[in-house]
């Protein structure tokens, strides 16, 4: 037990290592790699009922629905959604993913979704690692629509392209989207309404961030792999690791500047409810920096906070107004149509 207690320790010496400007040894990455892979059997003790140690992924424990597999980080399992909740989420993947070949994830707020069920949307992030061709057709597919989750908007090196996708059709037929976007790797959004049995109507994205196979060009930068679920179809594993002291370090420091960012901007701010509002964000922050450096009585705190009714209710409100600002814009007949299947 006392190893147990002086691990919990490392992941802070990751956060002073980056905010320090420190080397980062080859005794660093040997110790996290350690310390995540002791830490993920710890947590499996607790939830072994629906988790098994992922040994190939160090730091990740795994679960399934069905044959699909989610790798998730070891911190997060007390949040997890759980088993019935996730079979709801199941459904979007095939309808949000652009290729199933790509690694797909789950992050955000929906990775709460076991303790905090009132959300905003739900968030995916998708890793893109197919050809340009490819890209076209993926997006084509995605434009003939899905009654579980129809995609309604399109962001590219800021062009916006919305349902009913006239224009954007036209680009790919006469082969001039991708050069309206610049560079190949240029990170896009694909913004859906999806329907869930248990939530109902609620705004989701996909992020889709072009890599190489490798997965270590710089748009990785743009994501953390320590607040995402990574989901696949086959025996697959995550390229990311969990056990790189830099990235993590990274990873903590931008959590506090996130809290204190969302903190700032609600005393700056004139309106109470906007005010509650990034108070939410800055607290599921701050809840993320908790479970990371194995703080649990301060999660624990906040988590109790996050599910207090008044909370739910500003959250729900927030649900709302992020389904009002992808249909509101949209042609009068196909928003009217929108509003009745899902909001």
């Amino acid at each position: 037990m006392s190893n147990v207690k002086q691990a919990t320790n490392i992941p802070l010496l990751a956060g002073a290592l980056y905010v320090n400007n420190a080397p980062i040894l080859t005794a660093h990455e040997r110790l996290l790699r350690h310390y995540m892979s002791e830490r993920s059997w710890l947590v499996h003790l607790s939830f072994q009922d629906r988790f098994e140690v992922a040994e190939d992924a160090p730091g990740y424990l795994r679960t399934f629905i069905k044959t699909r597999a989610y790798y998730v980080p070891n911190h997060l399992v007390p949040l997890f959604p759980t088993v019935e909740t996730l079979g709801f989420i199941d459904p979007l993947v095939d309808c949000l993913r652009l290729n199933s070949e790509s690694s797909f994830c789950l992050s955000g707020s929906g990775m709460f979704l076991g303790q905090v069920m009132a959300i905003a949307d739900l968030d995916f992030c998708e890793y893109y690692t197919s050809n340009r061709n490819a890209l076209e057709k993926n997006i084509l597919t995605k434009i003939k629509g899905s009654k579980v989750a129809p995609l309604v908007v399109v962001k590219a090196n800021g062009n916006l392209y919305r349902l009913p996708f006239l224009e954007l059709k036209q680009l790919i037929d006469e082969g001039k989207f991708l050069r309206n976007i610049g560079k190949n790797d240029i990170p896009m959004k694909f913004d859906f309404i999806a329907s869930m049995d248990n939530l109902g109507g609620i705004a989701a994205s996909n992020i889709v961030l072009p890599v190489n196979k490798k997965i270590n060009s710089k748009n990785v930068e743009l994501s953390w792999q320590f607040q995402e679920a990574v989901i696949f179809d086959d025996k697959s594993k995550p390229k990311r690791q969990l056990f790189d002291p830099a990235q993590l370090g990274k990873y903590i420091a931008w959590l506090l500047a996130q809290a204190r960012h969302y903190i700032n901007l609600s005393k700056e701010s004139s309106q109470i409810s906007t005010q509650i509002s990034l108070c939410v964000k800055a607290l599921k922050r701050l809840m993320s920096l908790f479970l990371v450096v194995e703080l649990p009585a301060h999660w624990d705190q906040l988590l109790k906070t996050l599910q207090r009714s008044e909370m739910m209710h500003i959250v729900l409100q927030a649900r709302a107004n992020a389904l009002d600002e992808l249909i509101h814009p949209l042609p009068n007949e196909i928003g009217a149509e929108l509003i009745r299947l899902y909001a």
